[in-house]
């Protein structure tokens, strides 16, 4: 799994289909996620079923441990290289509140 920060693109292969987390914890302030809000790419990039992390896991880049019902992870496959794409991932947060986040990933075949 590989996991960004809203804030960072991630480059991708046009053959790569894998699972994808989205990390809130900057943003929670002692809340969770309770749901799935959303997660909505543009054209040509495919998205899957998505779903709050139900288990603690360890940050690819960061090293840190990302607590449970703190990210959305979800699949994706890549779409055609030299294009960049926008995933909006939208949760619900334990307060009631809703918050979006907008994800690029490069797709690059070299």
């Amino acid at each position: 799994m590989t996991e960004i920060s809203a804030s960072e693109a991630i480059v991708v292969h046009p053959s790569d289909s894998q699972t994808y987390a989205l990390d809130f914890t900057p943003i929670l302030h002692g809340r969770t996620i309770s749901a799935v809000g959303s997660v909505v790419a543009d054209s040509g990039f495919t998205v899957g079923s998505a779903v709050v992390n139900s288990d603690a896991f360890i940050h690819d880049k960061t090293g840190e441990t990302v607590p449970a019902s703190h990210a959305i992870q979800f699949s994706g496959s890549s779409g055609v290289a030299g294009t960049d794409y926008n995933v909006t991932v939208t949760a619900t947060l334990s307060d009631g509140s809703t918050v979006a986040r907008v994800m690029t990933f490069e797709v690059r075949s070299t």
